[in-house]
């Protein structure tokens, strides 16, 4: 196993849960299968769910076609975030608590989201919702991405 197969599986040890978003360019991809085969083995209780933009459940083949899948529809991912939250053990927050959150950021997470599915990539990389761009070729851009949505 490569350098980076071990960070990866170092950083898994300690996930309980993961949530891989698939698109109907990437669901066929092998490292959309790697990726999601390293995470399901890394995790422990083996709770991989797949966020699906622009697809449905049927349009997705085994080994993806396995997991549970979430549509971007409110019952949903509402389902999600009680999935998420059920893996935090003792850090869950109380159902009504979660679902309070849920309630009042569901239309601000809707309305990104579909502003999202309405951008077009451009051909050197990506720009989230929040402005910051990545790029496959730029590893260091998906940490970027990822800081920018932990502020947001």
């Amino acid at each position: 196993m490569a350098l980076f197969g071990f960070e990866i599986s170092d950083k898994l040890k300690d996930v309980s849960v993961g949530v891989v978003c698939l698109t109907q360019e990437n669901k066929n991809k092998p490292w959309i299968l790697f990726e999601t085969g390293a995470l399901a083995k890394g995790l422990t209780t083996n709770r991989v769910c797949t966020f699906l933009v622009n697809l449905n459940p049927e349009d997705l083949q085994d080994p993806l076609g396995q997991f549970n899948h979430t549509t971007p529809d409110k019952n949903s991912v509402w389902a999600l975030a009680r999935t998420i939250n059920d893996c935090l053990d003792e850090k869950a927050l109380d159902e009504r608590i979660l679902e309070q959150v849920f309630e009042t950021y569901w239309p601000q997470f809707n309305e990104k989201f579909q502003l999202a599915l309405q951008r077009k990539p451009t051909r050197r990389g990506c720009t989230t919702t929040l402005g910051t761009r990545y790029s496959r070729r730029d590893p260091k851009s998906y940490k970027r991405v990822i800081e920018s949505c932990a502020l947001a």
